[in-house]
């Protein structure tokens, strides 16, 4: 072997998580670039018509009234759109791809601030040289995560194809729950507003929320009001184009009733009933699947404070997944793409417990199926997508639960 290529290969060697990084994000472009061209049905009926008409509305002027479904932060940012030399269908992709790299971020932050927890576990067990060796586990963990999320099909089908923009509100979901973890709870309320903001779905994580401050009891309930705030704060200049405060709220209360069947091509627990049921059931079933839904989130919680639970960040991060996906799986009206943010959740799950790789699988499967069927119209059997989705959800709960009593019982052990 050269002289040279040796060095090559040491350089190569002693920087790899560099040029992992750095691959991983132009194979994320390069992909993102070849799908470009794609018009999705909710690009051709919503977003361009809704940018042409506030482009003739005269740009900024065009949100003085509210134009489309979409909250007006959102439109806002199409406002923007409307001054730039790009082509309208690339300018909603390029604002969506940016936060899939932003997301992927935030998860590597995650990842590798959770494992900082995990460290200081081994270093108290195994001693300082161990410690050292898992700084540099921990910064493979931020490479891994930020790949996976910059590969996913799920993040690029949504943004790059799609051109939808779920990857906005969760990154500011991912980046609220991650100073919620860490005790910064004005920062985190602030950017949990910003995510609501953005999209309704973020709600989902507000039960977890709810729990922590109930068990925790280190915070006020006063800071919840952080949040309506952080939401009018970041629509003031829809708020100087003439729109009023009230409009931030009542959007989404408009977009609560837009919807009239049980699921929106998301295989949710009603379609384990029955077609009929989701089409012709929703005024006579949804009022009780929404307290059914407040049931289980309920219990579960109620069960973790019975159980006094160890609120370390790794089992917040369980917590949060698994009360998100309770109020995807069983509240009505939900769409394939409100999965996003607990889809995200169990990628990072995945650096815990590497017993959930089958079922985050399965998870990523059921959503590309509903995905495929909306802009492709792949035939697919949403009952049946149903009830894998239950066993996945079951399966989950059985992971994560039985891992948390074995940390409990540890933690039992060593006090005796």
């Amino acid at each position: 072997m050269s002289k040279f290529e040796k060095d090559l290969l040491n350089y190569i060697e002693k920087h790899l998580k560099v040029i992992v990084l750095l691959g991983v994000t132009l194979a994320g472009f390069l992909i993102r670039v070849s799908l470009r061209r794609f018009v999705s049905g909710d690009a051709a009926c919503d977003l361009l018509p809704w940018y042409e008409q506030i482009k003739a509305a005269g740009g900024f002027r065009g949100i003085s009234q509210q134009v489309g479904t979409y909250n007006m932060l959102y439109q806002f940012l199409i406002a923007v759109m409307t001054y730039l030399p790009i082509k309208p269908l690339y300018a909603y992709k390029i604002l969506s791809c940016v936060f899939d790299y932003l997301l992927a971020l935030a998860a590597a932050w995650l990842v590798f601030d959770f494992s900082k927890e995990e460290s200081a576990e081994q270093i108290s067990r195994e001693g300082v040289l161990e410690g050292n060796f898992s700084l540099e586990k921990r910064k493979w963990r931020a490479v891994i995560v930020y790949s996976l999320i910059v590969l996913s099909p799920i993040v690029f089908i949504n943004s790059a194809l799609w051109a939808q923009c779920d990857a906005i509100y969760a990154f500011f979901v991912l980046m609220a729950f991650l100073m919620f973890s860490r005790e910064k709870y004005i920062k985190s309320f602030i950017l949990y507003g910003i995510a609501i903001a953005f999209k309704l779905q973020a709600v989902f994580l507000m039960p977890f929320f709810l729990f922590v401050y109930f068990v925790k009891k280190n915070f006020s309930i006063i800071y919840f009001l952080i949040i309506p705030t952080a939401m009018c704060v970041i629509n003031i200049p829809c708020f100087i184009m003439g729109r009023g405060i009230v409009e931030v709220f009542s959007l989404y209360m408009d977009q609560t009733s837009e919807y009239g069947s049980m699921s929106m091509n998301y295989p949710s627990f009603w379609y384990i009933l029955n077609n009929e049921v989701i089409e012709e059931g929703y005024e006579f079933y949804k009022n009780a699947a929404i307290m059914f839904t407040v049931c289980i989130l309920a219990g579960w919680m109620i069960s973790w404070i019975v159980s006094r639970m160890n609120l370390k960040k790794r089992n917040m991060l369980y917590m949060a997944f698994i009360l998100v996906y309770t109020c995807v799986l069983f509240l009505p009206s939900m769409h394939e793409r409100y999965g996003y943010v607990y889809e995200i959740l169990g990628i990072l799950i995945l650096f815990y417990n590497k017993r959930t790789l089958p079922l985050l699988i399965l998870l990523h499967i059921i959503s590309l199926m509903t995905y495929g069927f909306y802009l492709h119209g792949s035939s697919i059997n949403m009952s049946v997508l149903a009830v894998v989705n239950f066993i996945v959800y079951v399966s989950y709960a059985f992971v994560l639960m039985k891992q948390l009593m074995e940390e409990k019982e540890d933690k039992l052990m060593v006090e005796a």
